[in-house]
């Protein structure tokens, strides 16, 4: 199983107990975030529990509205595609090694399954859309 450190759980209890800050709480945050709902809970539970904690972090800072749903959908197949391809042992900073696309290009990453376009739509914010350029891995 992959490994979640003392980090990673501080990182999760910052964001469900709202004392993390939203500076702190950037990309790479919300691919560590989202790859420890993941590996603790399997992808379904763990990406109703990341999006749950997401939300709920967005209200709390006073931008509920930033909330992608097709995003972050998107982002949890992705992540959860890294990580069936993890060695097992793998902890946040192998991932984060072996994931450079995923935490350095974000939105471009995601340009290679969805149209701007399609991203862009209020539909793909407050429901996920499956890719109209090529499948997600797995779906």
């Amino acid at each position: 199983m992959n490994q979640i450190s003392d980090e990673d759980r501080a990182l999760a209890q910052g964001v469900e107990r709202c004392t993390a800050t939203g500076s702190d709480f950037n990309h790479a945050a919300h691919v560590q975030l989202a790859r420890f709902y993941l590996v603790q809970h399997g992808f379904e539970e763990g990406a109703l529990r990341f999006e749950r904690a997401l939300k709920a972090f967005a209200a709390h800072l006073g931008v509920p509205g930033k909330f992608h749903a097709t995003i972050t959908r998107a982002f949890l197949v992705l992540i959860d595609d890294g990580l069936q391809k993890s060695p097992r042992d793998e902890g946040w900073n192998g991932f984060r090694a072996r994931q450079r696309a995923m935490l350095d290009g974000g939105s471009s990453l995601l340009s290679t399954y969805y149209t701007t376009r399609r991203l862009n739509s209020s539909k793909a914010r407050s429901e996920f859309m499956q890719p109209d350029l090529r499948p997600l891995p797995g779906l």
